[in-house]
């Protein structure tokens, strides 16, 4: 036997002992084991067949992406301004501008109690931190403290009130401009244009993002003020109002362009931007507190809830608990 046979009957042993072992392990149940080998020469093809497949799962979901989820309806003009419910995940507050202001059960989308705070616009809304009522102002804006029975409004003015008192505890004026918004921490900060609204990140206490006419949004740390970490653009009109997701990893936006846009904290663009055809400007915006709904109110006198990931499947939607907590 030559050298060229012998090594053909050795290929044929090994192979054979393979087949063989393989039957064996199939008879009795066992995984097989499969060897390969991971050194990237002898798979050339390896990253760019990965590259198009994570493309077309990018595609796909983007295909089937259907962030809308609900409308509620019964506003009798537009809404000015939302606040959210600090211990009932299922419950919103909106104020319209007839003065008129809705309390909401987003599990069953009804509405639970209509009151008519105003005879004019409801320009500022919030909820006490431990959620047994509400405040209302028309002034441009209010906020609550996190733990005193004391509230900020702004105008003309800001005002420091006791909630049992009729008259303001304290008044701050800077120059003849009027105060959009104000919210409760000792940070001033100058911008060319007024600032319609801003939010602090609830992950991170010293990181706040402030929505600008200028169509921009400026994200800063309070420790150093003179410069934005970032700008983030996108939007071709003023924004309005600007809420953060719970994780404060990602921001919402409602602007006079008839848009919200979703932002990461760390990017300058959006990664969605929401919209229908009959939306008009959009005045407020609010991310729940369970990071996966995003409420947006308009002048066309719609709430409309959207899916803050918009490919994610939301499955059955059971009856929730209602919260014990009640607003008098």
């Amino acid at each position: 036997m030559d050298a060229t046979e012998y090594n053909g009957l050795v290929l044929f042993l090994d192979i054979w002992f393979l087949i063989m072992n393989i039957f064996f392990q199939l008879e009795n149940g066992k995984d097989l084991e499969v060897p390969r080998n991971y050194d990237p020469s002898l798979h050339p093809f390896e990253m760019p067949r990965e590259y198009t497949r994570a493309l077309n799962a990018t595609k796909l979901e983007r295909v089937f992406a259907k962030p809308f989820v609900a409308a509620l309806e019964g506003h009798r003009d537009g809404i000015n301004c939302m606040a959210k419910h600090p211990k009932s995940l299922s419950t919103v507050l909106s104020g319209a501008c007839d003065g008129e202001v809705k309390i909401w059960n987003l599990t069953t989308r009804k509405c639970t109690r209509t009151v008519q705070a105003h005879e004019g616009f409801v320009r500022g809304m919030c909820v006490r931190h431990c959620g047994t009522s509400f405040f209302t102002t028309v002034y441009t804006g209010v906020d609550h403290h996190w733990t005193d029975a004391i509230f900020a409004t702004c105008g003309q003015q800001v005002d420091i009130w006791d909630e049992q008192r009729t008259s303001p505890m304290q008044s701050y004026t800077w120059g003849v401009d009027s105060i959009s918004t104000v919210k409760f921490n000792p940070v001033e900060l100058i911008l060319e244009m007024r600032t319609n609204a801003l939010c602090w990140n609830p992950m991170e206490a010293f990181i706040f993002t402030a929505a600008n006419e200028n169509y921009k949004l400026y994200t800063y740390d309070m420790r150093r003020m003179e410069v934005p970490i970032r700008m983030h653009t996108d939007h071709v009109s003023a924004v309005l109002d600007v809420d953060y997701s719970p994780t404060g990893k990602e921001f919402v936006t409602a602007s006079f362009d008839k848009s919200i846009r979703i932002f990461p904290v760390t990017s300058g663009s959006s990664r969605e931007v929401y919209h229908t055809q009959r939306m008009q400007h959009v005045t407020c915006v609010r991310w729940s507190s369970d990071n996966k709904y995003i409420l947006c109110g308009s002048d066309e006198m719609n709430i409309r809830i959207w899916k803050a990931n918009a490919s994610e499947k939301l499955g059955l939607v059971s009856p929730l608990l209602l919260s014990q907590n009640t607003i008098h």
